[in-house]
Parts: C-alpha cells; structure tokens; sequence
C-alpha cells in the first residue's frame, strides 16, 4: 500500500498532489462530526441522569404510597374502635333493659288483702310534695341530694309488707368529646358520636328507672290502701293541682304494680295525666324520605301500667302537633310521609282530630282545608296540624315519624302532650 501525504493549501483544505481521486476534504467538517458525537455523548449522559432522577422519584412517591396506607389503617382501626364503643354501649343498654323488664319485687303481689278505702296515704302526698318542690309539672330529670330522703314512695306487697321505692341519683354527665382524625369521614364519625350520646341517654333513662324499683318494707295503716284513680284521690282528701300521687289502677290483688301520676283538675272533673320524654317542642330537619326521622316515647311508667290506666278510664286523649314549614303529612303519595305508632305497634293512618282510618287530619274530615291536611299545601308558608287522639285501643303514642324535611326551606316542629285520662 503506498502512502500519501496530505498537504493543506491556502484555502484550508488537504488536497493530494498528484493522481485522480475525490476533491479537497474540509476540516470543519471533522470539527462538525466531532461536536455532533459529543452532543449524542451529552445527551445520553443526560437521559441516563433523568432516568436516575426518575427512579428516586419513584421510589420516594412509594414510601410515601406507603405512609398513606399506614395513615388509612390507623383511620380503619379508630372507626373500628368507634363502632366497638358502639356495639359496647348497645349491650350495656340491653343489659339495662333486661334487669329492668325482669326486676321482681319480693313478696306475693297476689296475695295483698283487700282493705276498707281510707284516706290518701301520707307518703303518697310526700311523692306530690317532693316533685312539686321542683316548680315544674313535669317530672323532674333529676333529684337535689338533700331532696332524696323525701321522694321515696310506699305502697302494699301482700300481708304484713308493703313496697317502698328509693329515690333516683342525681345525673351524669354526657359522653366526653372526641376528636374527628385528620382524613376521616366527618358524616360517619357525626353519625355514630350521635347514636352514641343518644345511647347514654337511653342508659342513664334506664338506670333512673332500675333505681326506683321497689323494695319490701313494713307496712301498716292508710299506706297498704291506695286510690286506683284521681277521681279517687280527690274523693278520699282532694290534692293540689298538677300534683304526684301514687295510685293502684287495677285495684289490689290484681295486675299491676302501683304508680306514681299527676293528678289535675279540668274543671271540675278530675284527670290523670302520664307524661313522657318528648314532651318538648321539636325541630325536624334534614329528613326527605317519607317516616325517616323516627323518635321513640319513653313514659314515666311502664307500658302495662300505662294500658292499665287506659283500661279502667271511660275516655283518654293525646295531643298530637305537627307544624310545618313545606313538609308535608300525606302530600299527593298513598304512602304518608308521617305517622304515629300505637301502643301496640301499629302504623296509624290518621292525625289528630279525625278518625281512625280516615287518612286525614282534623282539617280534611271536617272539610277545613282543601286536601287532606293543612301542611299538604306544601306552599312555603307556616301550617299547623293538630288536635287530640281520643281512640284508646291505640293510645298512648309510642313512637313518632316524620319525613319530607331535606330541603332548606323544608322543616318542621312536632309536640306530642302527656296522656289524659278521666274515669
């Protein structure tokens, strides 16, 4: 092979001196493949780099997948705590429920003596008394202590004793605040904290009413005979109005336990009346579907007192309120979007003042109002619903229902009064 040599001429070129061949080579154009290798040499550092970058980013974006996780577990396990406290508080008021459906007194109830009438006993009134000193007519929530040694209450328990209930113990207070954890569902945290101040509630109701369950102690004189009305309290000695006392409405040797209930007068006729913890004016307020606020009545006594009273009364009525801001009763639905339960459980099908079965309220039977209730109007306009239940085979109300109530302009207010009974 032989060799040339390349000589640069004036114009910067190489050019071979002698023989055929390709013309002048330019060196800028070296210079210009050279700086081309070096900018694909850059940019594949360059993408190596990125993708060095991108990998840590990755892997930091993970550890931090990771810490979330690790937070929703710890919001899994603080929901699950909240609903075990729950599940808790529904036991214990089962619990509750259960000693105070199956508390028995000692003593054969059935075999009490039947005794000459004779007047009011002397720790009947001390109950009137002791309730009265509060200057309410409802029964009070709770007991001053140094009020408790005059709210006990005796009444007869067969031959030779007789029942004496203890007074109730001052109140509690309500469950302690929790704090709602950063990230969790605010609706089901509100939700359950309600059901479960609700729930304290309904113990503590129930707990009040385990600690008056009578107890034997001696009895002797006006204290193993006791009125079974008003009418006969008033007979025997009259009382004050709106006053407690205790009575037997199924007599001696029968049924029930004795009572404590307030006695009134309406004129000059005398009344039992039997009140409830809903008594108050409510608000009803973000319900829309039909019967989706539901609120249970507890009395003051049981449900086999309270029937025992309607039994051997010739009339007994309730009021029944419900007034309303666009929240309707019936509407244009067969379904109503409200409703009262009976005694026994039943859905009813019509409002105070009219009849049973009638789908109405007071309005529609008489022809008042152009449908079937006031608040059917549904017209953005304040109505009211109400008057008096008077059907004893469905009173009293034991649970109420209302619905219709999910817009912001849609509410309404409900009363519901103490049951009244004349003999």
């Amino acid at each position: 092979m032989s060799t040339e040599k390349l000589t640069m001429d004036s114009d910067g070129y190489f050019s071979r001196r002698r023989g055929p061949g390709p013309g002048p080579i330019a060196f800028t154009s070296l210079v210009q493949l050279l700086t081309a290798s070096m900018s694909v040499i850059i940019i594949v550092l360059a993408i190596q780099q990125g993708t060095h970058l991108i990998i840590e980013e990755v892997s930091v974006r993970k550890s931090t997948i990771s810490d979330y996780q690790k937070i929703v577990a710890d919001l899994e396990k603080e929901v699950a705590a909240i609903k075990a406290r729950r599940e808790a508080d529904l036991t214990r008021l089962e619990a509750l429920e259960a000693k105070t459906n199956n508390a028995q007194v000692t003593g054969d109830i059935n075999s009490r003596p039947q005794a000459e009438p004779d007047k009011t006993s002397d720790a009947s009134k001390s109950v009137a008394e002791s309730y009265a000193s509060t200057g309410s007519a409802d029964v009070p929530a709770h007991h001053q202590r140094q009020k408790r040694a005059a709210n006990s209450v005796t009444w007869p328990a067969g031959a030779g004793a007789c029942l004496q209930g203890p007074p109730g113990r001052d109140g509690r207070d309500g469950m302690p605040g929790r704090d709602c954890p950063c990230g969790t569902k605010a609706t089901e945290i509100d939700e359950l904290q309600r059901k479960c101040e609700d729930l304290e509630q309904r113990v503590s109701d129930l707990e009040n009413t385990t600690e008056t369950t009578p107890t034997p102690m001696p009895c002797s004189g006006d204290t193993c005979n006791l009125p079974s009305s008003c009418t006969e309290v008033a007979g025997r000695s009259g009382f004050d109005n709106q006053a407690f006392y205790v009575i037997d409405p199924d007599g001696p040797g029968r049924g029930v336990l004795p009572m404590v209930v307030q006695c009134d007068l309406e004129g000059q006729t005398a009344i039992t009346l039997i009140g409830h913890d809903s008594e108050a004016r409510t608000h009803v307020d973000g319900f829309e579907a039909p019967a989706s606020y539901s609120k249970d009545v507890t009395y003051w006594n049981s449900m086999d007192q309270v029937r025992a009273v309607v039994d051997q009364s010739s009339l007994c009525k309730q009021l029944i309120k419900y007034e309303c801001h666009s929240s309707v009763i019936w509407g244009s639905t067969v379904r109503p979007h409200a409703w009262w339960v009976t005694w026994d459980g039943r859905q009813t099908d019509y409002w105070g003042g009219a009849s049973p079965g009638s789908g109405k309220c007071a309005c529609g039977q008489t022809g008042a109002c152009s449908g079937r209730c006031n608040c059917d109007a549904n017209d953005l306009r304040w109505r009211e619903d109400s008057g008096f239940l008077s059907h004893k085979n469905d009173l009293p109300v034991t649970q109420l229902r209302f619905g219709d109530t999910g817009d912001a302009r849609e509410e309404g207010y409900y009363t519901l009064g103490k049951l009244i009974c004349y003999l």
